[in-house]
């Protein structure tokens, strides 16, 4: 609705602005109830920003933003900022009546996540252009990744712990370390790479804090 006391053009730049505002508010406040976190909107609004009309295939969204936390997506998706799309070269709908497995099986083939309006695609791209407040958010972004790293290495650790205390249970007994169960060596050489490799995301992480 353009008021009749302004100007088309300035009528648009006050809904933007409008918008703009509700967005920011809700990267520094959150929703309450939401499923999504402030972290994971930015990573939204971020990827949504760079994909244009185009949009961001479901699954590489789901993941990229949400680690595959689909009630997550549901949540932002309530918000209206986001909405689902039909990809181009997507199949066509197939009568109902399937099982809601497999309806959300074929999601990520048939759809893709755009922005919730033009508008809202408009003001992800001003945030994204805005230097001061875009490297705020990317901090934010990259703590929660640190932190989330931070507690898979904390699970890995504590599993090795268990499990060397049950070679140290089979060394008092006086029993080997090649007693039958080979598995037990393996999943302590496998979580030792899997540390490694967290790691190694975790200096990514740092990094991006420093810049």
């Amino acid at each position: 609705h353009v008021d009749e006391n302004h100007e088309p053009e300035d009528a648009v730049r006050r809904l933007v602005e409008a918008a703009e505002t509700s967005v920011r508010t809700l990267l520094t406040l959150g929703q309450p109830g939401a499923k999504w976190t402030r972290p994971q909107l930015w990573r939204a609004v971020r990827l949504l920003a760079g994909a244009g009309q185009e949009g961001v295939p479901y699954d590489v969204f789901l993941w990229s933003v949400f680690r595959g936390d689909e009630a997550a997506l549901r949540s932002l998706k309530e918000s209206n900022l986001i909405t689902l799309a039909p990809r181009a070269e997507a199949e066509p709908p197939h009568p109902g009546g399937e099982a809601k497995t497999a309806i959300a099986g074929r999601t990520a083939r048939r759809y893709k996540v755009v922005a919730g309006s033009p508008l809202f695609g408009e003001v992800f791209r001003r945030l994204v252009r805005h230097e001061g407040l875009a490297a705020v958010f990317d901090l934010e972004v990259a703590k929660e990744d640190i932190k989330r790293e931070c507690n898979t290495v904390d699970g890995y650790e504590a599993e090795l712990v268990r499990l060397q205390e049950v070679d140290d249970v089979r060394h008092d007994k006086g029993r080997g370390l090649d007693d039958p169960n080979e598995a037990l060596r393996r999943r302590k050489e496998q979580l030792l790479r899997l540390m490694l490799d967290q790691h190694g995301k975790l200096e990514k992480y740092h990094e991006a804090r420093r810049r």
